[in-house]
């Protein structure tokens, strides 16, 4: 029997083992010169925790183990699992959506139809005073950006609330709240 074997036993016992015991675990099932060194290490440590039972019954473990192959097997479903593509492509879905919304939402509302195309400049009549006309321009501008910035938090607040407990990967855990400031005066 291979020395080393004999210690990966004895560090599995001890729970020092350092590597994957299945391939150990598969040997002491296949090797009855290693089961039997299992028995023995588990005896000395029983008998140095003073663990020891009156009577060692050494075909205890054969008469549980023919028990245990005499039971009916208990087949479990397969786990379907998705492809690992999958999720990474539904947070790049979400992100150009929320980017295609962003677009929409913060673009400048224009006035009048776009039938005949952009405008690009507003006649003025002569007796108009200029002033004016630019304040008020200014101020629906402003009502309009509230309200696509007012509309646009309450869909990031909303998205942030559902995203973190949908199990993104990809998304920064520290990155939770998003926000949008307008810097010009």
């Amino acid at each position: 029997m291979n020395v080393d074997r004999t210690e990966d036993v004895s560090a599995m016992i001890d729970d020092e083992l350092e590597q994957d015991g299945q391939h150990l675990v598969d040997d002491l099932l296949n090797t009855p010169l290693l089961r039997e060194r299992w028995r023995s290490y588990h005896l000395i440590r029983d008998s140095l925790q003073h663990q020891l039972p009156e009577k060692l019954d050494k075909t205890l473990a054969s008469s549980v183990a023919a028990k245990i192959d005499n039971e009916p097997h208990i087949l479990a479903p397969v786990k379907k699992s998705q492809p690992a593509y999958l999720k990474p492509l539904a947070g790049l879905a979400i992100a150009a959506s929320v980017a295609a919304l962003a677009i929409v939402v913060l673009q400048p509302a224009q006035e009048g139809s776009s039938e005949q195309g952009i405008q690009v400049a507003s006649f003025t009549p002569v007796g108009t005073p200029v002033t004016s006309q630019a304040r008020q321009d200014d101020a629906q501008i402003r009502q309009v950006r509230a309200e696509a910035r007012a509309r646009l938090n309450s869909y990031l607040v909303n998205y942030n609330e559902y995203q973190t407990n949908s199990g993104i990967q990809g998304m920064l855990p520290y990155a939770r709240t998003v926000t949008y400031e307008n810097n010009r005066k």
